[in-house]
């Protein structure tokens, strides 16, 4: 297995058992809305709902945290994530763990292990009534459509995202650095949640307004953010 597909695998399999409308859920959508603040912008221009039927948002916001964004087929259906990955080239005949797996009724998964006797195991979005959930799939399903496997690099590992709340008002910067008015986009009150994707320094950064912002760790009494 690639190392960039095991990363995938890995951070993908964290939001087990999470369910539409959740915390989680809800910020892997922020997430995937993040891409309105790149160059290749939102697919289509369709800012995510919470309410959405998320299972293309969900392997495309996995891939945004594992930084694979320029290599992979971000979309919000899967129907249209189906022909982006042909469109790319990365159609392939056979699933491999990193794989996506493409069914007819509009839906993708992600493949975590393929079986000597052709079983499928995958984690799948927006199953069984919203959630997060492994699936077992067979090869020749009648309702598999295709495979598709995204170039992945070597990807990042760490603890990061995590859901936090605001333990005291905060300063929203749009660099690692405290530079005044010159570089404030915005006030996080106490009490407020917060998404903590990466650090820099003694600097968080965080998801803010559809992009990506920095808050300061700590303000030398208190650390800024409480894990939830």
């Amino acid at each position: 297995m690639q190392e960039g597909a095991k990363i995938m695998i890995e951070l993908a399999n964290r939001y087990k058992g999470h369910v539409k409308g959740d915390p989680a859920i809800n910020m892997l959508i922020d997430v995937y809305n993040t891409l309105k603040s790149l160059p290749c912008g939102l697919p289509r221009g369709y800012k995510a709902q919470y309410t959405d039927k998320y299972c293309a948002e969900f392997v495309t916001a996995i891939a945004r945290m594992c930084q694979y964004t320029d290599t992979f087929p971000n979309e919000c259906g899967a129907m249209e994530m189906w022909q982006k990955c042909i469109q790319m080239g990365i159609n392939v005949s056979k699933p491999e763990p990193g794989a996506l797996i493409f069914f007819s009724y509009s839906h993708v998964g992600l493949v975590m292990e393929v079986s000597n006797n052709g079983q499928i195991l995958t984690i799948e979005g927006n199953v069984s009534g919203g959630k997060v959930e492994n699936k077992l799939r067979q090869i020749g399903d009648a309702d598999i459509i295709g495979y598709a496997l995204p170039v992945y690099g070597d990807g990042i590992q760490s603890e990061f995202p995590f859901d936090g709340t605001i333990q005291t008002a905060v300063n929203v910067r749009s660099s690692p650095a405290n530079l005044g008015a010159l570089n404030k986009i915005g006030l996080l009150n106490q009490g407020e949640r917060v998404t903590v994707i990466g650090e820099n320094g003694k600097w968080w950064k965080i998801i803010f307004k559809d992009g990506f912002a920095y808050i300061v760790k700590s303000d030398g009494r208190i650390d800024i953010v409480k894990r939830n």
